[in-house]
């Protein structure tokens, strides 16, 4: 009850803090973008070996791509290969209302991408957090109760990553710049 209650408050407290957000709502593409920020959840070998495949994808495209991975234990950050473009934080960076508290984070949050993906099938607060306070242009995940994204794609029940990364390649790639 102590865990729902600090989530409702913090939400609370996210919807008043997003509205000051100040960024350039623009649309892009994946013709249009030169830059992509992917936020995903690296717990399960599954969601980091399709997000990898997936960065590649935009990658082939021209797309500068930087990514940010939530990791449950700290201690498990250590089985991810370095990789400059991908940074990693856990629970254990969280403060009492569960923002993270980490400069990785906060570099993430700054930098303007032309599109921000959240990779999350599941509706995490640490990941809805990023996604309310980026200056990201244009930003894209699943609709959840409370959004703070651009473009939401509305997937019933359960999915796996993959599927929803097929999901956001076919509509995004439709969707006309025009």
């Amino acid at each position: 009850m102590l865990k729902n209650t600090r989530t409702k408050l913090a939400y609370f407290v996210l919807q008043k803090k997003a509205k000051t957000i100040v960024r350039n709502k623009t649309f892009h593409n994946f013709d249009s973008a030169k830059s992509a920020g992917i936020i995903f959840d690296a717990t399960f070998q599954n969601k980091y070996l399709a997000t990898k495949a997936f960065m590649g994808y935009l990658a082939n495209k021209g797309i500068d791509v930087n990514a940010l991975g939530y990791v449950a234990e700290k201690s498990n950050m250590g089985y991810f290969p370095f990789q400059k473009d991908t940074q990693y934080f856990s629970l254990d960076t969280l403060d009492i209302l569960e923002k993270p508290i980490s400069q990785d984070v906060d570099n993430f949050i700054e930098r303007k991408f032309d599109i921000l993906i959240n990779l999350c099938t599941d509706e995490l607060y640490p990941i809805q957090y990023i996604i309310a306070m980026s200056k990201a242009k244009f930003k894209i995940s699943k609709k959840f109760n409370l959004n703070f994204s651009d473009f939401m794609l509305d997937i019933q029940g359960s999915t796996t990553i993959e599927d929803f990364i097929a999901q956001i390649k076919h509509y995004i790639s439709a969707l006309s710049k025009s």
